[in-house]
């Protein structure tokens, strides 16, 4: 009888501690598991941080790109601007020097024109005398 509980207490044991090692591998990979998810999440995660630092980098150039061609347009217009301004500048100092040109071939004429009408009152005086 002894024997027979000796047996049932020894079954009883084995079984309980088979039991536990059951509960323990069930729980390392349980772990293994949760540990596998925990590193499949952060290096999702990870990714999902670099595409957004990257597609926060392509939006940084973009915009780059836009105030430096925005900049270059401004530049652009306002060289264009100044090459207008300066060809209406010559422009209009080439028409005063012909303008001037020409005012002072009048004032020649009318130096010649006025002599020659001085003279000619001159002889008329003089005809007028004898």
């Amino acid at each position: 009888e002894q024997e027979r509980e000796a047996k049932i207490m020894m079954r009883a044991i084995q079984v309980s501690e088979e039991q536990e090692r059951t509960k323990n591998q069930a729980r390392r990979v349980q772990q293994k598991q949760v540990f596998s998810e925990i590193i499949e999440a952060n290096e999702l995660a990870s990714l999902v941080k670099i595409k957004r630092q990257d597609e926060e980098r392509q939006e940084e150039e973009k915009i780059l790109a836009y105030i430096r061609a925005k900049d270059e347009a401004e530049v652009e217009k306002q060289a264009e601007l100044r090459r207008r301004r300066d060809e209406k500048e010559k422009e209009v100092q080439r028409l005063l020097e012909k303008q001037e040109k020409v005012s002072d071939r009048q004032a020649e004429l009318d130096a010649v024109k006025a002599k020659r009408a001085y003279e000619k009152r001159e002889r008329e005086l003089r005809q007028k005398e004898k």
